[in-house]
């Protein structure tokens, strides 16, 4: 097994404009050697834009890319491949009219005397495919076979070409729970060769199965980068808050509702909360937070509701979102209950 998780891959500040909008803001990436890395976002995250810029099917508008330490600039797919960076899409890539050996070799064919060594070629091809436990007619047309078939055939051809970085962009979305589960034992072979994969995925179900780091892309900004959230039981508070604010985070959601987002956690992941919390209104995003931590609340609160026994009892906006302000609104509340 690969014990060496030095990056293969680094992407540093990435950005991508396009007319009228910032399709990716100053975004980090970072992919170890024999891992498993799982982008995630909803549609319009960023998570297509950022491997384009990756593999130079665009051109980025700022940041920079090294791979094994080395700085790279990728001027399409094809500088990327040469590089060591292979791509494999939902829908396969492939020529459905040739045969499995002519896509796996295609651009590549051996040649003897100057012609397409055809017998060298399927050989190749059935040594190349054992590799990956199929054993299947190299000769016939590749759309006689099934889809999960054809995303390894895929994958073999991707990782005969690059050999250092695999990039999987939702791989199993036509798959059947028999089809994933041999995609994903050719994907933890491929890591134990020491292979960095990123794979892109709606399903997180599958990322919590496969992958073990998790990175979070929202309207082409980085949420976060955790490792794989083990169960989240036997996390710290801290991270156990951080998890659920980004699985929620990861549904573009327009309101959210934070019940004591920081109790029972240390300074740090305090901090980082409240920084969220600030972050997500600036950019337009509609919260309520529950808590007692006046001062929290004071730091980051448009408005604040106090409530005493179910009632509403005290509005304060502006300048009077103060501590002592919030405190002497409940202290009146108090009062006017003992009187009564």
């Amino acid at each position: 097994m690969i014990h060496d998780f030095e990056n293969v891959l680094v992407a540093s500040g990435i950005s991508k404009f396009f007319p009228g909008a910032v399709a990716l803001d100053k975004v980090d990436f970072t992919l170890r050697k024999g891992e498993v890395h799982a982008l995630l976002g909803e549609n319009g995250a960023g998570k297509s834009t950022l491997i384009k810029c990756m593999t130079g099917a665009y051109r980025r508008d700022g940041g920079g890319l090294t791979l094994d330490g080395g700085d790279i600039d990728p001027n399409d797919t094809l500088a990327a491949q040469r590089l060591g960076i292979g791509t494999v899409y939902q829908e396969v890539n492939l020529l459905p009219n040739l045969s499995v050996a002519e896509n796996l070799f295609l651009g590549r064919q051996p040649r003897r005397f100057g012609m397409v060594d055809i017998r060298t070629m399927n050989r190749q091809a059935r040594e190349l495919l054992a590799q990956y436990g199929l054993t299947i007619d190299v000769t016939a047309q590749l759309d006689r076979f099934s889809v999960a078939v054809q995303q390894v055939i895929a994958i073999a051809r991707a990782v005969d070409l690059s050999g250092k970085v695999l990039i999987l962009d939702e791989p199993t979305a036509s798959l059947d729970t028999q089809e994933v589960a041999m995609l994903f034992g050719i994907i933890r072979n491929l890591k134990e060769r020491g292979l960095g994969i990123v794979f892109i995925t709606h399903f997180l179900e599958q990322v919590y199965e496969i992958s073990d780091r998790i990175t979070v892309l929202r309207n082409g900004r980085l949420v976060g980068t955790r490792d794989t959230e083990k169960p989240i039981r036997l996390l710290s508070g801290g991270n156990q808050q951080k998890a659920i604010l980004a699985r929620w985070l990861a549904t573009n959601p327009d309101f959210l509702i934070l019940d004591e987002p920081t109790r029972g956690i240390d300074v740090g992941a305090h901090a980082e909360i409240i920084r969220l919390i600030e972050d997500l209104c600036a950019k337009g995003m509609s919260l309520v937070v529950i808590s007692s931590e006046l001062e929290e609340l004071v730091a980051y609160s448009s408005r604040v509701i106090v409530l005493r026994d179910r009632e509403h009892i005290a509005e304060l906006s502006g300048n009077s979102i103060t501590a002592s302000g919030i405190v002497d609104a409940i202290a009146a509340a108090e009062k006017n209950t003992e009187d009564a």
